[in-house]
């Protein structure tokens, strides 16, 4: 190969993987996914903020996002990213019919033991972008931001660390006419000081 040729290769390389967005960035600042995130926080009555910060945190935004580990083995975590509901759908269905794994699913990670086996959730809806977004409301209703991934105060307090730094990547960013979102018009628990997330939800800690 050619000295020019090289040169560009390396240039080219180094922009993907030094000047790219971030993982939260590239995908939470899609259009059309912030107005459903605007339009179902609205409908069912969440914060908007509260439910950007879980999807930005859990998936980076993705919908079709499956992660697993054994119980009590933290160090056992995985995931993996699909591009179709189906290929999400049926390796979700392939961990949990191994009863061996806790499977965490969908854009909001919910999780299959805790909540869609209990609760009689279909895999299809927890990862369908027409109604994940209620589904991971539904979650956000019953356990409320600061305790949506976990009622160990520790866990949380570290979840709502990392939850409130993938919302404030994503804040602020404009990405073909998509609109930031800039403040909780009701200040149910996320206000912006100064340009930043902060959390001001009180009795979380």
């Amino acid at each position: 190969m050619k000295p020019l040729k090289v040169k560009i290769l390396s240039i080219l390389i180094f922009s993907v993987f030094c000047c790219a967005p971030s993982f939260a960035q590239a995908n939470c600042r899609d259009r059309e996914l912030r107005q459903k995130v605007t339009q179902t926080a609205k409908v069912e009555g969440v914060d908007e903020n509260q439910l950007l910060s879980i999807i930005a945190h859990e998936s980076g935004c993705r919908y079709y996002t499956i992660a697993w580990n054994q119980p009590g083995k933290a160090e056992t975590a995985q995931s993996k990213f699909f591009d179709s509901v189906e290929e999400a759908k049926k390796f979700a269905q392939s961990l949990i019919d191994t009863k061996s794994y806790r499977v965490d699913v969908g854009i909001g990670q919910i999780n299959n033991e805790a909540h869609i086996q209990p609760k009689g959730w279909s895999l299809e809806e927890i990862l369908n972008p027409e109604t994940a977004l209620k589904r991971v409301s539904d979650v956000l209703k019953e356990r409320g931001w600061a305790h949506y991934h976990s009622n160990n105060l520790t866990l949380a307090k570290k979840w709502q660390g990392k939850a409130l730094a993938a919302l404030d990547q994503v804040l602020g960013k404009v990405v073909d006419g998509a609109q930031p979102i800039t403040r909780s018009k009701k200040r149910l628990g996320l206000l912006l000081v100064y340009g930043r997330a902060t959390e001001v939800i009180k009795g979380c800690f």
